[in-house]
């Protein structure tokens, strides 16, 4: 692959790579194992027969016997993490390192699930590591938490975390906001937020799997993580885990049927199971239906219907405790009848329908599917960690257009070229990683690594200019603006971080990456019209662009007991350059990467004998190089990015889980950011010079988010559990254009569900919205007056399935 005299030689790449591995790998026989055993009670000094028993760090584990005695041998490692779990037990971890289990057996006791919250293991920092022991603002939602959130798409996860913010644009694609950086106008593909889906970026939105399913946990880093995630994760992070096979746990599997009204169907289906020795899988799959919340008046049908298909397959290899590979393929189909149901905006409106009036739609097709292989090699002297990628994308547009005034006129509409193959990209990625976690240095832990990916697309964009264009001045129409693009990137990083714990108490971080760019663009833009010869109105051009962005990170923490974290974190990150097309104006042609500064100060509390929890976060941003969504001169429709602004961001974030009773818990998250434009202009056609808005509101920036939940769980009858869950959610006053004249006014949200549960088969009845509020989610770019609506309020029904045989 050659991108402007660079030659990145992948396949190259990944042989020595994997070579590397291998050679290192294989030295592992050589050294000397190790075995760690011993034995699991309850509180009562019973012992719990069938409990897991993992390790954590290589994914080793095995079951209790009758007597609550395990096993774990061929260990490589210096120290690792022990976890146990047990149906109806909490979870319990122990750091167990070699010098201390030479001849002696551990003891764990568990205590019921009533007694005390969970502690979760998390991967934030690309190390296992507990949540309270992480010393920066990291929210989790775990697996039960997402089935109970009703967590069907990434839309779904705006407010459950502080300062999170999702917005719901259109075309199954989604503006993602944290601590009030979101994209003014959100034109670029490339969003502030960065999605990793079971360690692989997403490399842009029209790349990214929103539909959730067979959902380990999903961790939302808040504030720049540029150090160890590079591109895109200037605002934050959303790092979505699957669930993998696991040999220690034997088969195991789920089933899942919702139905609820304005047609909506989900099914969900998944199994782990053990095929031969050291070899396992994952399989799940998806169906989502939906006839849409809109009705387009314009022919009186449904204007949102949609369709998704998809799947996930994973073959997990470990043929010693040194090694786990994994083979992972996923895919998603979607199909959207209606993809932009833009309404006016009326300021006088208090009440809004979702009803549109467009004279033209089209059923908009996604499909998406990556695959990758990641190996991860455990040895006396570092760990590696490899994950190779591939990603393909392609949309196009079947039975009709995208209608861009909609309204019941025919002036603008668009549509990319119906072949499926005249609208695609692939991005090849390679991450390859060294660390020292848990080898015996408990004092000193590090981290370096390489970053590579190189991205191409292709599109066929058509905007039609329709009759009624003469009526607005334009005497040509109708005719057509076809512009063919094709866009290259390659770029490389490479980063390191080390934390140093230098007094028992107390630990610092610092960590340093560079990334480098190279991308080209191909474009032109023809006039076709019926009669007459086609016209060149921009001839094609070759545009290149090298973009470089360095980024770094010190955190200090300290611990003056187990139970107390303080934390003080400076970091930056970026948000990566790029190109724009439909234009042949040298100022609108390419446009720099964004920066932020984030200054943090944190706290996290565990006390109560774990039943309460709290972590605090205060935070300031500073925003630099702001790309801005901006009109091109003589256009209404077609937008281009420019780095035009600075803004600073500040604000406060509380994260409160408690057991207030045996079987009533209660959780809540609170988030308050205030940003101001310190540097804003966007051009005034009608006078030839620019309309200064600094001092003006960020948008789409609530200025709080607030989540409570609150659920309680009680006998309904001998082994029938039920619970009844209450959540209220409320997202503060927002403006959602850079010039603050269209806004939304605070809203609550209130949801319900009750379920109840007999051993592993449950039924839930569940509401969302319930008092059916309307409330305005995004408009289209910044200065129009279109905007898209929220989903209404909407019930149903899920009856699921588990199981597990060891």
């Amino acid at each position: 692959m050659i991108l402007n005299n660079v030659d990145l030689d992948f396949s190259r790449v990944a042989a020595v790579i994997f070579a590397i591995i291998v050679n290192i790998g294989s030295t592992t026989a050589q050294q000397k194992l190790w075995n760690v055993s011993g034995y699991v009670y309850d509180i009562d000094g019973n012992p719990i027969e069938n409990a897991s028993v993992t390790v954590s760090n290589v994914h080793l584990g095995t079951s209790t016997d009758e007597m609550g005695f395990f096993n774990i041998s061929d260990i490589v490692l210096d120290s690792i993490i022990v976890k146990v779990s047990a149906l109806g037990y909490q979870h319990e971890t122990q750091t167990v390192h070699k010098r201390n289990v030479v001849e002696s057996n551990i003891t764990f006791v568990c205590k019921k699930n009533e007694i005390a919250l969970q502690q979760v293991t998390i991967t934030a920092d690309k190390r296992e590591r507990l949540l309270q022991n992480t010393p920066s603002a990291v929210s989790v939602i775990q697996s039960e938490d997402v089935e109970k959130f009703r967590l069907w798409n990434l839309a779904d996860l705006g407010s459950v975390a502080p300062n999170v913010h999702i917005q719901m644009t259109g075309s199954d694609m989604h503006s993602f906001s944290i601590r009030g950086i979101v994209p003014p106008g959100g034109a670029s593909f490339d969003q502030p937020v960065a999605v990793y889906l079971d360690g692989i970026l997403q490399y842009d939105i029209a790349n990214t799997m929103a539909l959730l399913y067979n959902i380990e946990r999903i961790e939302v880093l808040r504030g720049p993580q540029g150090t160890l995630y590079g591109r895109n994760a200037m605002a934050g992070v959303i790092n979505i885990i699957t669930k993998k096979p696991n040999l220690a746990q034997g088969s195991l599997g789920f089933a899942e049927a919702s139905i609820g009204d304005f047609g909506a169907q989900r099914y969900v289906v998944g199994t782990s199971i053990p095929l031969y020795k050291d070899l396992s899988a994952n399989i799940a799959g998806f169906v989502n239906k939906s006839d849409g919340y809109y009705t387009n008046v314009y022919d009186g049908n449904r204007f949102d219907k949609n369709h998704h298909v998809g799947g996930s397959a994973t073959i997990r290899y470990m043929p010693s405790s040194a090694w786990d590979m994994n083979i992972n393929f996923k895919i998603q189909h979607s199909e959207n009848h209606g993809t932009f149901p833009f309404i006016l905006y009326d300021p006088q409106k208090t009440i809004y329908r979702h009803v549109t009036n467009q004279d033209t739609s089209g059923n908009e097709v996604r499909d998406l599917w990556n695959v990758s292989l990641s190996m991860k090699n455990h040895n006396r002297w570092f760990n590696i960690h490899s994950i190779t990628a591939y990603q393909y994308s392609n949309r196009f547009i079947k039975d009709g257009r995208w209608d861009f005034d909609w309204t019941p006129r025919d002036i603008n509409s668009s549509v990319y070229v119906d072949s499926p193959n005249d609208n695609a990209s692939g991005t090849l990625t390679q991450e390859l990683r060294f660390d020292n976690n848990n080898l015996g240095m408990p004092n000193l832990y590090w981290t370096v690594g390489s970053f590579l990916h190189y991205h191409q697309r292709k599109e066929i964009g058509v905007i039609h200019v329709g009759e009624d264009a003469v009526f607005d001045g334009d005497s040509y129409a109708p005719y057509q603006l076809r512009t063919p693009s094709q866009f290259y990137n390659a770029g490389i990083a490479v980063f390191g971080q080390m934390s140093y714990t230098i007094l028992p108490k107390l630990e610092i971080t610092a960590g340093l990456r560079y990334d480098w760019e190279n991308k080209l663009m191909y474009t032109q833009t023809d006039m076709i019209k019926e009669g007459t010869p086609d016209t060149e109105i921009q001839q094609r051009m070759r545009i290149p662009g090298k973009y470089t962005a360095f980024t770094h990170k010190v955190n200090l923490s300290f611990k003056p007991m187990d139970a107390i974290m303080f934390y003080g974190t400076y970091s930056t990150g970026f948000r990566a350059g790029g190109l724009n097309n439909r234009t042949s104006i040298p100022a609108f042609l390419t446009y720099d990467p964004e920066f932020s500064t984030n200054w943090e100060l944190g706290l996290k509390l565990n006390g109560l004998a774990n039943k309460f929890s709290a972590s605090f976060a205060a935070f300031h941003i500073d925003w630099r190089d702001m790309q801005v969504a901006m009109f091109l001169p003589g256009s209404t429709f077609d937008v281009a990015l420019q780095n035009a602004g600075r803004a600073v961001s500040s604000g406060l974030e509380l994260e409160v889980s408690a057991l207030l009773a045996k079987d009533l818990e209660l959780d809540y998250a609170f988030g308050f950011t205030t940003g101001r434009y310190k540097k804003m202009a966007t051009p005034d056609p009608t006078k030839g010079d620019e309309i200064d808005l600094s001092g003006n509101r960020l948008i789409s920036q609530p200025d709080f988010t607030s989540m409570l939940v609150a659920q309680y769980s009680y006998p309904i009858a001998p082994k029938i559990i039920g619970t009844a869950r209450l959540e209220w959610n409320h997202i503060g006053f927002q403006s959602f254009d850079i010039a603050n004249s269209i806004s939304q006014r605070s809203y609550p949200l209130f949801n319900v569900r009750l379920q109840a549960n007999y051993q592993q088969i449950g039924i839930a009845f569940w509401m969302k919205n319930i008092f059916n509020h309307r409330y305005i989610s995004s408009i289209y770019a910044s200065g129009s007056p279109f905007v898209v609506l929220g989903a209404p309020g909407n019930y149903g029904l899920t009856l699921s399935l588990r199981f597990q045989n060891r």
